[in-house]
């Protein structure tokens, strides 16, 4: 790879990085031309899904390059190929509007996401059941949402090949409202709903307030798709009330059926995320130690881990590297991560536990019961799981207690910050004063 085609490469790796594409390079061949000392960017697509996003960005990245590289650069060229061409021992059928790399099959189960799976699974297998229609799916920015809805279209199109899938946005459906709307034909709108059956709406939350009207007629399809038995799944980065674009009465229907809530993914389930992914995607393998240090360090959403890897095996590529290390990681992410400039041990979340309830670290190892020690025992626990690379037992032999003991401490807190602001909001200052030193 010369200068100018590895120039072009980091490019779109910057791009994709800056436009949260990063989840659609698994979907996307990327290949650099030379032609008499002129260069084409070859942008393969595996997905309709995914050649539709990258049609939409196209232009802003082939700007962004010229810019770069001047008179050198010609253009893109996107291509696409069917996802039949995909291995057939697998006999794979998915559904070509829906992002072929997110499947049942693939998608990693942990504890953190253990519910939304089970859910979306029985979902899929009996599609508009009145207890779990809507399905909402809610949480923080790229752990699973869109990829169990898409999983759930996938699934339904093969066991049922007669039901109609529709997979959408706010954006494309205000789109299509106004499309309609400057023919004075709404009753077309409509019609376009008419035979689905699957109605999947994914980033509910960027639905505005100024789309009053879409709203209203978002309102009424509603209605008429859970009249009509049709299932719907909405995922979002909001609670449904928390959703500022949409009107109160449709935030209660998207109460109605049952609201799931994916928590972030401990350093263990990073782990065996990126095991998984290195082996299923055939990347550059890694030394053990570099898995444990980008674990320990590794954003919260696995959309972001994702694009790490992909950066990183890239990068890999480029420099020729057999196998990468902690160091190769620390370089090529260094702009991606925040590396504490110290090592976490489980004595110091016992001192700032200890310091936050103002009580002395001998209480938090002692047979106390009370009250107060016993919260503040079970939480230095449950942080010590979630920031420092140690093992059930090894947490255990600090606090003088077995490994049950701290299983049942951490399970009893994972539950209680669900339903207590205040608790959660004390344990992320704890966490965050340890990770500032």
């Amino acid at each position: 790879m010369d200068n100018m085609e590895e120039t072009i490469s980091k490019l779109v790796d910057d791009f994709f990085n800056k436009e949260n594409l990063d989840y659609l390079k698994t979907n996307i061949q990327v290949n650099v031309r030379n032609s008499d000392d002129k260069y084409i960017l070859e942008l393969t697509a595996n997905s309709s899904f995914a050649k539709k996003k990258l049609a939409k960005t196209i232009d802003e990245l082939e700007s962004t390059i010229k810019e770069k590289t001047g008179d050198k650069f010609i253009g893109i060229e996107l291509q696409f190929f069917e996802v039949k061409n995909q291995k057939k021992t697998k006999k794979l059928i998915l559904h070509p509007d829906l992002d072929s790399e997110c499947t049942f099959d693939n998608f990693i189960v942990a504890d953190f996401n253990r519910e939304a799976y089970s859910v979306s699974i029985e979902i899929a297998k009996n599609p508009g059941t009145r207890d779990y229609n809507p399905l909402f799916l809610f949480g923080g920015f790229g752990i699973g949402k869109t990829h169990l809805a898409n999983a759930i279209g996938h699934y339904i199109y093969k066991t049922h090949p007669g039901k109609k899938i529709y997979y959408s946005t706010p954006q494309d459906i205000m789109n299509s409202y106004v499309k309609y709307t400057r023919s004075s034909n709404t009753i077309s709108f409509h019609e376009q709903f008419k035979e689905v059956d699957v109605f999947i709406l994914d980033d509910l939350q960027t639905f505005s307030k100024n789309w009053q009207k879409t709203s209203d007629e978002f309102f009424n399809l509603f209605n008429t798709l859970y009249r009509n038995g049709k299932q719907m799944v909405f995922a979002s980065d909001q609670f449904p009330k928390e959703l500022e674009g949409l009107p109160d009465r449709l935030k209660t229907r998207l109460s109605m059926g049952i609201v799931v809530d994916i928590q972030n993914p401990d350093v263990d389930t990073k782990k065996i995320f990126v095991k998984r992914r290195i082996k299923d995607k055939n990347l550059i393998p890694w030394f053990d130690d570099a898995i444990d240090f980008y674990a320990k360090h590794a954003p919260d959403n696995i959309r972001d881990i994702i694009g790490n890897l992909n950066r990183i095996n890239l990068y890999s590529k480029i420099r020729k590297l057999e196998r990468v290390g902690k160091d190769d990681v620390i370089d090529i992410l260094k702009n991606f991560i925040t590396i504490e400039n110290h090592e976490i041990s489980i004595s110091n979340v016992g001192e700032a536990v200890a310091a936050a309830y103002d009580i002395k670290v001998k209480d938090l190892k002692s047979k106390a019961r009370h009250k107060s020690i016993s919260e503040a025992r079970h939480i230095a626990m449950y942080i010590c799981k979630k920031i420092v690379d140690s093992s059930y037992s090894e947490i255990g032999l600090f606090f003088n207690r077995n490994h049950s003991t701290v299983i049942t401490a951490f399970n009893n807190i994972e539950y209680k910050i669900k339903e207590d602001q205040e608790l959660n909001m004390m344990i992320d200052k704890i966490i965050s004063r340890l990770k500032r030193g």
